[in-house]
């Protein structure tokens, strides 16, 4: 199981802020208990979207070179790599991060199947490639970027693509929200510690954290994890649109399954929260 190996290496590898001192291995170690509680909204939640948009490109066969922009573990990675797996495609992959706990986990799913990807530990938006790329997938990475930092993203994607290559993403929408950053409330961060727990308890002999464990790495994630919010449909159309893409596919929608029990809507849960689902062609 990947979850304890995830939990030691994101003290070692995650990125450290020279000033600050602080990392972020609140997020990158706890992250795969999270997801094996089923409690946080992962790429695996949107696996018909990215079975949908992507098993046509791997058929094809045109469009072998994939960036994956932006990663919590190897959970999209290996969502993509089935899909081409499947087809048959030759895909190249690159992973791409700014920490390199993520790549390190990358690099480990890879090994075991037997995939070849190279990783970068480099934010996207300064990132260099020696080609472009046909394809870039992401999965809930507008987040991380600040409103007025958000068409810099947008061109550096444009930028590493091959004129055609296509962005694969998913994206939630908090048409709520008015804050600058979405931090969990108290109420938001009591009722993830209970799920936590609650679904600890319910899982099978095998699940290796202990209780006080558990709700240390939890406190450490609900504590540092902040999100800035996209605010409506609109946002995301009008960034692609003016940022040089076609809009292949635009949908707004809630979750494809039903989350497990509560509905807490704090950064990175799975709730029954809104998605924007797009694929954009580079023109």
């Amino acid at each position: 199981m990947s979850a304890p190996l995830a939990l030691r290496e994101a003290r070692r590898l995650c990125l450290r802020d020279p000033e600050s001192g602080e990392d972020c291995s609140w997020y990158h170690g706890i992250w795969q208990y999270l997801r094996l509680l089923d409690i946080v909204s992962a790429a695996d939640k949107h696996a018909g979207f990215f079975e949908d948009a992507l098993a046509p490109l791997a058929r094809d066969g045109a469009s072998p070179r994939i960036l994956i922009s932006g990663t919590a573990d190897y959970s999209l990675p290996a969502r993509v790599l089935w899909i081409y797996g499947r087809a048959a495609a030759n895909a190249a992959m690159t992973v791409l991060d700014i920490c390199e706990t993520p790549l390190f986990l990358s690099r480990w799913y890879a090994e075991r199947i037997g995939a070849r990807i190279e990783t970068r530990a480099c934010e996207v938006i300064g990132f260099a490639a020696d080609r472009p790329f046909d394809v870039i997938c992401t999965h809930s990475f507008f987040g991380r970027f600040a409103p007025e930092r958000r068409s810099s993203l947008i061109a550096a994607w444009r930028r590493l693509l091959r004129p055609g290559g296509k962005v694969v993403t998913v994206n939630r929408v908090r048409s709520a929200a008015r804050d600058e950053r979405v931090r969990f409330t108290e109420k938001q961060s009591d009722d993830l510690i209970t799920r936590a727990l609650a679904a600890a308890k319910a899982r099978p002999a095998g699940f290796d954290l202990d209780r006080d464990t558990l709700i240390a790495e939890v406190r450490r994630f609900i504590g540092g994890k902040a999100s800035h919010p996209i605010r409506s449909p609109e946002e995301l159309r009008r960034l692609f649109e003016n940022g040089g893409f076609a809009l292949d596919r635009f949908e707004f929608a809630g979750p494809e399954t039903d989350p497990q029990g509560g509905l807490s809507t704090g950064p990175s849960v799975f709730s029954k929260s809104d998605y924007v689902k797009l694929v954009a062609t580079r023109v």
